[in-house]
């Protein structure tokens, strides 16, 4: 039984799964920072994804003949989704606005999922997930990493003052979030000296002897 050679795949595979999370959390948060730089080519970018999306859904409905139903909360979803852009970067969580747009979202997934399981052609997973991606999970997303800009981007001059400080004082939960893993990273870590210190850590040894 090839005991060893099963292991060490294993281990491989765990460790190819760590390596594609830090590698997702560093483009998060890249991505994050250019949001919070170009906020209004952001706003624009989210707004023509959603006109995107929205031309997919006719497609679906006209072309490819895919249930009314699905395709309806499709479409309501990125109505929701532009009624956000109203207050963008500003979005308050409260609103009936944001709240109703994730319980349509999750609808949205959940009678697209009904409808890959049910269907009678089948349909392999990368088919499902490029679908989803492309019509479910694409907008989100961008408002998703849009989140990271509150902090950073000045507020607009028709937001009311106590408003906009309140927001200002709130921290980031994506940027936060990496934040705190960068500082857990430096503290728990050892630091590995630059080449430069050496060198001089060295010569100040051979100056003392």
């Amino acid at each position: 039984m090839v005991l060893v050679s099963t292991l060490a795949v294993y281990a491989s595979g765990y460790l190819g799964i760590i390596f594609l999370s830090v590698c997702l959390a560093a483009g998060l948060y890249y991505l994050a920072e250019l949001v919070e730089e170009y906020t209004r080519l952001a706003k624009k970018v989210i707004r023509y994804a959603i006109y995107s999306t929205l031309v997919l859904h006719a497609l679906y409905l006209v072309w490819d003949r895919l249930p009314f139903l699905e395709v309806g909360v499709g479409v309501l979803a990125q109505g929701l989704y532009l009624r956000l852009l109203k207050q963008f970067p500003f979005i308050p969580v409260a609103s009936m606005d944001f709240v109703g747009s994730v319980v349509v979202l999750l609808a949205n997934h959940l009678l697209w999922m009904r409808y890959f399981y049910h269907a009678d052609e089948y349909h392999s997973l990368e088919y499902i997930l490029g679908f989803f991606l492309v019509s479910v999970w694409l907008v989100p997303f961008f408002y998703f990493i849009s989140f990271a800009s509150n902090d950073g981007v000045l507020p607009s001059s028709a937001s009311p003052s106590g408003a906009s400080e309140e927001r200002k004082r709130q921290r980031s939960a994506l940027l936060g979030m990496f934040n705190l893993a960068k500082k857990k990273r430096e503290e728990i870590l050892p630091k590995v000296p630059v080449l430069g210190d050496m060198g001089a850590s060295t010569s100040n040894n051979v100056k003392l002897l």
